[in-house]
């Protein structure tokens, strides 16, 4: 279950728009309406979300996301080592309430 692998199960799913492709990041907006499958995909790799929204940040959530912007309170982290390697995936929803960013790295 690496994380091209991950990347791979999300194919299929609606994408607004992709962002950022490369082989240890990914980014790309989906629409809010879609939230549980996408969350369905990513689970079955790194689990339920280690932080959810409307909760705070623990310090080691912001170590680990720094890199890629940090983790706020609205926003949905996920965390696991994958075959030795720590993958994250944050949701960041936007304003207008229909999108939201996925952010999918290797950390």
């Amino acid at each position: 279950m690496s994380f091209q692998k991950l990347v791979e199960s999300l194919s299929g799913l609606q994408v607004e728009e992709n962002r950022v492709q490369s082989a240890n990041y990914r980014e790309l907006v989906f629409f809010v309406r879609d939230t549980k499958l996408w969350t369905e995909r990513i689970s079955v790799f790194l689990g339920a979300p280690v932080k959810e929204p409307g909760t705070k940040p623990a310090a080691e959530h912001g170590s680990l996301t720094k890199a890629h912007g940090g983790i706020a309170a609205n926003q949905t982290l996920f965390h696991a080592r994958v075959e030795g390697v720590a993958i994250i995936a944050m949701y960041w929803p936007w304003q207008d309430g229909e999108r939201t960013t996925l952010k999918l790295a290797i950390v």
